[in-house]
């Protein structure tokens, strides 16, 4: 994506005058890409760890942080942008093996 565009701004200059409703879908467990960008190296721990201490390409949702970044991001959204509503997807983990971080770990402990 090119510096400065703004993708949001950009659909809904096409979608409102064509009477469109516009939902932004937000991906919230899969970050969606090979690529670390620049939010997981600043942030290491909000990546996903397996059972067997491999690092995925998911956020860790046991992380009160990263639940806080991403509610952050939905409010954002619906406070700057008039969006008719704002899509949580992909809720979850990649499967059973994974959740196995610090704050998963903990979360675990504090809650059995």
């Amino acid at each position: 994506m090119r510096k400065g565009f703004d993708p949001v701004a950009h659909w809904l200059a096409i979608a409102r005058p064509r009477g469109i409703a516009t939902h932004i879908r937000l991906v919230v467990g899969n970050y969606g890409s090979s690529d670390p960008g620049a939010l997981f190296p600043s942030h290491p721990e909000w990546r996903l760890i397996n059972i067997s201490g491999g690092i995925g390409n998911w956020y860790d949702l046991g992380n009160s942080e990263v639940r806080g970044f991403m509610a952050r991001l939905a409010t954002e959204i619906a406070a700057n942008y008039a969006v008719d509503g704002v899509q949580l997807d992909v809720i979850r983990y990649p499967g059973h093996e994974w959740g196995y971080t610090a704050a998963g770990k903990r979360g675990f402990r504090e809650a059995t």
